[in-house]
């Protein structure tokens, strides 16, 4: 900022934008309107991409959202099928002694009437 304070920084000089000519203005004016631009763009640029970037992240966090409480859906039927195939096995399992018992019956039965007969 105090270099812009050096006899050189301080002339004046005319710009020419197309077929306008400014009048004469200090060199350092320019300079310092170039970084003011510069830092306002910036700003703004960076803003847009926190605002951009807030809205992503909050889009993201509901999508996770949705498929953690799916996911615990899936789990708790997954559970239950679980639950419903360990009964099954052992209802099956409670059938298959049972029949094997009706079978042995039966055997032991067709023993005693080939003994009588």
């Amino acid at each position: 900022i105090f270099t812009f304070n050096q006899e050189p920084f301080k002339a004046s000089v005319p710009a020419q934008i197309l077929v306008y000519k400014t009048p004469p203005v200090p060199i350092y004016i320019y300079l310092t309107g170039a970084f003011s631009a510069g830092l306002i763009v910036g700003l703004w640029i960076a803003v847009y991409n926190f605002i951009t970037q807030k809205a992503k992240l909050t889009r993201t966090s509901k999508k996770l959202h949705s498929i953690e409480h799916e996911y615990s859906q899936v789990t708790a039927e997954l559970e239950n099928c679980r639950t419903d195939l360990t009964s099954l096995r052992t209802e099956l399992a409670a059938l298959k002694e049972e029949k094997f018992r009706a079978q042995a019956e039966s055997k032991e039965l067709k023993g005693t009437d080939d003994v009588q007969g």
